[in-house]
């Protein structure tokens, strides 16, 4: 029986060998969806920074790491010190978060603009300063009132990600 994901249709194997010839399929969720499903809700910042797959860590004004996720922890040129749990607040991501297109909103989620934000700055090295986020949900209205500017730059391979509470 072939077995694929409910929600984005990748195909996760086969269950009870590969009988391909009969032709059924069950569906389940899997692990990226099941993430953004439970991100849609709400996670810390620490799970959230935890599932991308990058070294990114959270910085305060003057640079100093607050929280580095796994990939950050694991590098070369990571600080070893105690996590900080002292960010308040959850992060959110919205449905369209994972898809290729994203979405036509102009302003996104807490989620959706520190995934945008860090990934670009990691694959093409350039920094992003002051991008506008909603705590949650996204918006195109211009007077929607942000909550949170996002900046990122690339240090010795590590994202720095900077969230600046408005």
């Amino acid at each position: 029986m072939k077995r694929i994901c409910a929600w984005c249709n990748k195909f996760m194997g086969y269950i009870g060998g590969t009988d391909e010839g009969e032709g059924l399929t069950t569906h389940t969720i899997c692990d990226e969806c099941a993430d953004n499903l439970d991100f849609q809700l709400g996670v810390s910042l620490q799970r959230y920074l935890d599932s991308l797959n990058f070294p990114i860590a959270l910085v305060d004004s003057a640079g100093t790491v607050i929280i580095e996720n796994i990939a950050a922890n694991e590098s070369a040129s990571a600080e070893v010190k105690e996590p900080d749990t002292s960010w308040g607040g959850k992060i959110y991501e919205c449905s369209h978060a994972r898809l290729p297109e994203r979405c036509d909103n102009t302003i996104h989620c807490s989620g959706c603009t520190i995934r945008f934000a860090a990934t670009e700055t990691y694959q093409t090295g350039r920094e992003i300063d002051a991008m506008p986020a909603l705590v949650n949900g996204c918006s195109s209205s211009p007077e929607q009132r942000c909550d949170y500017l996002i900046s990122t730059r690339l240090v010795n391979g590590v994202v720095h990600l900077r969230i600046d509470k408005l």
